[in-house]
């Protein structure tokens, strides 16, 4: 019943996507596109996707540093890049996936338990959803004047929709508040009774160890690697979307300013419940670039082109990291049995 709902719900979230998408390149025909494509200049291309594969070598040593304070010093940043690239690769199949996956993939080729690498991420996406918003705000600050009529129609629209249902968002909301800080209250009220039982102790072990995941930056002894890896992951990723501009002549002579609009405004797309930004990335990105007098088609040319180019990317090595990472985890395991049997 479990696996026939997660199927269910996939399939559901792919529909969304491929709708979003077919909406998106509605007035594109096919033959076109393809045409286009042909005329795109793909070193620029390959830029940007080594760019990006920079980044996640950034992100994988940037991991390295929050669990080493943890006891975790014999991490390696190829190792720790392949459980990564697979991460990225589950996120395409299903969204937030990739968490869960390159925290089991870590366990497997480093034996880090999932509970304190979970937490990690957990700090590590805070940390990012504040470069996000810092980009956010760097992105109104330059192109205030072209951004302003658009983030206000689009907000303008959004709660509009949303509008008739916050009366019951907030009740669900101070419910759920309520309820949580009782359940706290209770617990900390009974917790000597609650450790006589077992799954009490283990639920008190798995919730400490996610603590001390999140809270692995207050032991970081690597501060400065920590802040430049963090500056450097989120310059190449304005970088990579960036030089894409001069792979396709229509957007070629768009300047900085846009390419940080298509960097951020990207970005937001990206965390869209939907499977790898499908849809959601050509749609904003698209009517962000029309902003700045790119045609249509074109603007769904560079969405498109850059969507898949970073598509092929994350298949073709996150493919390498899931057998990459499969394979360390079995060779270690065959050394383990062979050191054991030796012993015996």
């Amino acid at each position: 019943m479990k696996k026939a709902t997660s199927v269910l719900k996939y399939l559901a979230m792919l529909g969304v996507a491929v709708f979003l998408l077919t909406y998106a390149l509605k007035g594109y025909p096919l033959e076109s596109l393809l045409h286009d494509m042909g005329a795109v200049d793909y070193r620029w291309i390959l830029l940007s996707i080594a760019l990006a594969m920079t980044s996640h070598w950034l992100r994988a040593y940037r991991w390295n540093i929050l669990l080493r304070p943890l006891g975790y010093q014999n991490l390696n940043s190829f190792r720790t890049l392949l459980c990564v690239m697979s991460g990225y690769l589950a996120n395409l199949a299903v969204p937030r996936m990739g968490e869960v996956t390159k925290c089991g993939a870590l366990r497997k080729t480093d034996e880090v338990p999932m509970t304190t690498s979970l937490g990690s991420v957990v700090t590590e996406r805070f940390i990012d959803l504040i470069c996000l918003l810092i980009s956010l705000t760097l992105t109104f600050l330059v192109e205030r004047n072209r951004l302003k009529d658009f983030s206000e129609n689009f907000i303008r629209e959004k709660m509009s929709g949303l509008a008739p249902l916050l009366p019951y968002l907030y009740w669900i909301a101070a419910i759920g508040f309520v309820v949580a800080l009782g359940g706290l209250f209770f617990f900390w009220k009974n917790k000597k009774k609650l450790r006589k039982y077992p799954l009490f102790g283990k639920a008190e072990h798995i919730v400490r160890q996610v603590v001390d995941g999140l809270l692995s930056f207050r032991k970081m002894k690597n501060v400065p690697g920590f802040l430049i890896s963090t500056t450097l992951i989120w310059v190449l990723y304005f970088l990579m979307t960036y030089v894409v501009f001069f792979a396709i002549p229509e957007t070629s002579s768009l300047s900085w300013g846009a390419g940080l609009a298509a960097f951020a405004f990207g970005g937001i797309a990206m965390t869209a419940p939907v499977s790898g930004g499908i849809g959601t990335y050509h749609l904003i990105v698209s009517a962000i670039l029309m902003l700045y007098g790119v045609n249509h088609q074109s603007a769904l040319l560079y969405a498109t082109v850059m969507h898949a180019a970073q598509t092929v990317m994350t298949i073709f090595f996150g493919g390498i990291g899931l057998f990459g990472s499969i394979f360390i985890s079995k060779r270690k395991k065959h050394e383990q049995d062979k050191h054991t049997v030796e012993n015996t």
